[in-house]
């Protein structure tokens, strides 16, 4: 069995019908191939060539389905095609299941752009110790047809791809249809087997650090710090990271659920320059804290604050710098003396959930990083409770931001959940999930309030699903619902002492206002209030707390609705 790099084939193409051949492949080279063998899977890249004449720098992005490192014979780059693949009059067509055809690359040139990218990227640094030539003669391509059968390409021919080129005939016996490319291709060309130190060099270069990796990439600054934590990023993710180093202002925009966070905090470790502040911002100090406790082994450099305690760090700042702000809060005056009497400058700024502050103020927040720096916002407008009007248009009217990015899929909650959103929400944009799927939703009606059925739908949800006490939150309408949970619990024993109405008690079950609760995620949700009385984008909010991880979960937690 060979080791194969993700170990589980990313979410976000498990359902995908046009991905089919490539789930195929996946599990094929995982238990047919020797166990000395790597392979990795849908590496994305992006290659650097200047040109002789004008001294012009090009920039060339691609992506190749499959490298596999065989020590005993080198490395070959495979591009995937699912479906009917046939060939006419130079273009190629795949035909799916519904009889559809489209137009699709042409693989042949797609994997010789892969393979000459690995090559470059390997000489430009040197870092197999061969020459150029032997280089070329180490890493090879193939082209592989998972679904379409050899017999029909017989008339077609495919001059000399032919001999590079695998059917679904091949893949019974995929390993020696893989050795026969190696064999009849290096036997042309003469080549010698990779060293055990050359494999683990190719294995830093595809799989950095050992972290499930997106891209390899000349330019890529820093290790994957995020993905660490054995998140996968999807095909979108990963390209919107391996672009934001080309701009120095850059929006994201997209729905709850999508990767917004996720792709900010891995820009904040990405662009991190020990020498600088990295700071993430947001609207909530729920939230804010929340990030510093799953941060908490980052760069000293790193930091995470709320709006408020921002400000007030720019504040403390002015002061030692013996500055005078009088009465006046401003936060435009704030910034402008900051810039202007301080050297305070960030290298990196993420601003999250941007649809909640003043538009007056981003473009004075941009100004806070220095010159080679990033300003990242992240963008919500469903989730706009404080300016409704506020939409992204609006925000690249106010600043020019050299990027700007839509995810539409919602990689964290299941289908069942988006299809519950949808009925309770019909005005909000629709969103798609490509999370796998969940169990129906539950619904759960009190009639009046009873902390004693709380406490029970407590201790069920934890049993049904081992949960820890951390991984529930309560959602109240408000500061005055709150105050009546809070009133009411303390005179429970067994329940107060396992909820806690201080959001900083993260060993306890916590219970917030919807309000404070924007931006966070939990395993399980509970609202506790007259749902009816929620506006559509509270709704929204407390559905799309959700998290799917998939560890040691089933596909979805329930959602439990409490009415008073």
């Amino acid at each position: 069995m060979a080791k194969i790099f993700p170990k589980k084939i990313p979410l976000d193409i498990v359902d995908i019908p046009e991905r089919k051949g490539e789930k195929i492949l996946f599990g094929l080279f995982k238990e047919l191939l020797p166990k000395d063998v790597n392979v990795y899977y849908s590496k994305t890249w992006r290659d650097i060539r200047v040109e002789k004449f004008n001294n012009e720098t090009i920039y060339k992005n691609g992506e190749c389905d499959f490298v596999i490192v065989w020590p005993e014979y080198g490395v070959l780059v495979i591009e995937c095609k699912g479906g009917g693949v046939s060939l006419k009059d130079g273009e190629f067509t795949s035909i799916n299941r519904y009889g559809q055809i489209k137009k699709i690359r042409n693989p042949y040139k797609q994997i010789n752009d892969s393979r000459y990218s690995i090559i470059n990227h390997l000489d430009r640094k040197n870092l197999l110790d061969r020459s150029y030539f032997e280089l070329t003669q180490t890493i090879i391509d193939g082209v592989i047809f998972p679904q379409s059968r050899r017999e029909n390409w017989i008339q077609i021919g495919i001059d000399k791809n032919y001999q590079i080129t695998g059917f679904e005939n091949n893949l019974e016996n995929i390993s020696d249809w893989i050795k026969g490319i190696f064999k009849q291709t290096l036997s042309e060309r003469g080549f010698r087997p990779l060293s055990q130190r050359e494999c683990n060099t190719l294995h830093k270069v595809f799989e950095p650090e050992g972290i499930s990796e997106f891209a390899f990439n000349t330019e890529l600054i820093g290790p994957e710090n995020f993905f660490a934590r054995g998140i996968i990023p999807s095909f979108v993710q990963s390209y919107i990271i391996s672009q934001l180093i080309h701009t120095p202002r850059n929006l994201i925009y997209g729905p709850a659920g999508t990767g917004k966070t996720l792709i900010g905090i891995d820009a904040l470790y990405r662009f991190n320059d020990p020498q600088k502040e990295s700071i993430y911002v947001c609207n909530s100090s729920i939230l804010a804290e929340n990030l510093r406790k799953k941060n908490i082994n980052c760069p000293k450099n790193i930091n995470f604050y709320s709006y408020f305690e921002f400000l007030k760090k720019l504040v403390s700042i002015l002061r030692f710098y013996e500055i005078n702000l009088e009465d006046d809060f401003d936060a435009n005056k704030i910034i402008d003396l900051i810039i202007k009497k301080t050297t305070f400058k960030c290298k990196t700024l993420i601003i999250d959930e941007m649809q909640d502050l003043d538009e007056n103020v981003i473009p004075a927040l941009a100004r806070l990083t220095v010159k080679n720096g990033k300003f990242i916002g992240l963008f919500d407008p469903e989730q706009n409770i404080v300016n409704e009007s506020f939409s992204p248009d609006d925000l690249r009217d106010i600043y020019d931001f050299g990027n700007f990015y839509v995810l539409e899929d919602n990689v964290r909650n299941t289908p069942q959940i988006i299809s519950f959103y949808q009925e309770l929400c019909p005005t909000i944009r629709t969103v798609n999930s490509i999370s796998p799927s969940g169990p129906e939703n539950e619904i759960i009606t009190l009639e009046k309030i009873d902390i004693k059925k709380l406490e029970n739908c407590l201790n069920k949800i934890i049993k049904k699903y081992s949960l820890k006490s951390s991984e529930i939150i309560i959602i109240v309408k408000d500061q005055e619902e709150f105050s009546k949970l809070k009133l009411n619990a303390s005179k429970t024993g067994n329940l107060s002492s396992k909820i806690s109405f201080d959001f900083s008690k993260f060993n306890k079950i916590r219970v917030l206002f919807i309000e404070a609760a924007k931006g966070l995620e939990s395993k399980a949700v509970l609202i506790w209030s007259d749902y009816k009385e929620f506006t559509e984008t509270e709704k929204y909010i407390g559905i799309f707390m959700f998290d799917f991880s998939g560890k040691n979960l089933p596909n979805s937690i329930e959602l439990e609705r409490l009415y008073l």
